[in-house]
């Protein structure tokens, strides 16, 4: 399994100086990991995991239909879903943020694409 920037090898290499000197029970990564091999290894290890999701086409429409919303501070929204991408092995969870810009000033993240 090998990784277009060696995503893979990184976390390995980090996972062997690490591991046994401290307790290791998740990993939090942005979209640069957002790979199924890394995720394969994630989950091979027993480990928890958030990462910041790449926003393909598929996924994009499925967070665009949402219509559940839950409002967990002023001017953002958290929804929850199950997806799998067509060439993927089983459904993941994803959680989705929605954020009020005029509402938030330093909002991060994507504006909505109108398709």
């Amino acid at each position: 399994m090998v990784s277009g920037n060696n995503i893979l090898g990184f976390f390995e290499s980090t996972w062997a100086r690490l591991n046994g000197l401290i307790k290791i029970s998740g990993v939090i990564a942005d979209s640069g990991f957002y790979l199924l091999d890394f995720i394969h290894t994630l989950e091979a290890k027993g480990l928890s995991y958030i990462i910041s999701a790449r926003l393909y086409m598929p996924l994009q429409r499925k967070v665009y239909s949402l219509s559940q919303w839950e409002q967990v501070a002023d001017g953002i929204w958290v929804s929850e879903f199950m997806f799998m991408h067509y060439d993927w092995d089983k459904e993941r969870r994803y959680i989705a943020v929605r954020q009020h810009i005029k509402r938030r000033e330093k909002a991060m993240g994507k504006v909505r694409k109108e398709f």
